[in-house]
């Protein structure tokens, strides 16, 4: 019965956003892509044709209910209902799609700053797509790994891991070549956050891969280290 009453609801909402204009319900759809929307999100996506007039649609959503005003610029849903309503104008299909779009759009600003950085990498990693080109691969890559040393200072050590492992995922085959030191960098913390997870194994094998690959001793250095405080721990 909780379930039928529930599932009205979402239908009813839903219904009601559908009459609104096209604008609305673009501004409500990408709302329903984040938590929150705050005041730096909405100058970001702003920068993008598609969203310009983005605030003066997020105020008409206030105004018919949807949203509510918070701080200094910033947009919540009033209900997790209404948020979830808003997310089904998406279609299901679609989703992958719109969350890599908006993440690869807010990574394309240059106001992209420290406090969105997880916040855009994990629009792009929700989409799932693959990404085809090269470039925008290594610009990912390098984004997860920011993210997941960020993360590692919050002591957010399984999120930190995720980010890591879908940098090294994005990396190109022949990135021992290509980028040699990111490889290095990403390795040495992919184990630090493994370690850090209780996953010793995963650790040790990314320090295998950087004291196998690794072109001199000053490069292998933290490898080794890490490795003595791996062997240490174990008893």
């Amino acid at each position: 019965m909780y379930l039928d009453v529930t599932t009205n609801v979402l239908n009813l909402l839903k219904t009601k956003m559908m009459t609104m204009p096209k604008e609305i319900q673009a501004a409500l759809k990408v709302c329903s892509c984040f938590s929150s929307i705050d005041s730096q999100v909405t100058t970001i996506l702003t920068e993008s044709a598609e969203y310009s007039n983005l605030r003066d649609e997020l105020d008409r959503a206030v105004e018919e209910g949807f949203l509510d005003k918070v701080g200094d610029g910033g947009y919540k849903f009033v209900h997790d209902r209404v948020k979830e309503a808003a997310y089904g104008l998406i279609r299901e299909t679609e989703r992958n799609g719109f969350h890599y779009r908006v993440g690869m759009m807010m990574l394309s600003s240059s106001n992209v700053g420290d406090s969105l950085v997880q916040t855009v990498t994990d629009q792009i990693n929700r989409g799932g797509v693959t990404i085809q080109s090269g470039k925008d691969r290594i610009a990912v890559a390098e984004l997860n790994y920011k993210a997941g040393t960020q993360a590692m200072t919050q002591s957010a050590f399984v999120k930190a891991l995720s980010y890591f492992e879908t940098a090294k995922n994005l990396l190109p085959t022949d990135y021992w070549q290509s980028h040699y030191y990111f490889g290095i960098r990403l390795f040495l913390s992919l184990s630090n956050a493994a370690f850090a997870c209780g996953h010793g194994e995963m650790a040790d094998e990314a320090l295998e891969s950087i004291l196998r690959e690794a072109k001199c001793l000053e490069d292998k250095l933290d490898a080794y280290y890490f490795k003595n405080n791996l062997l240490f721990h174990r008893g």
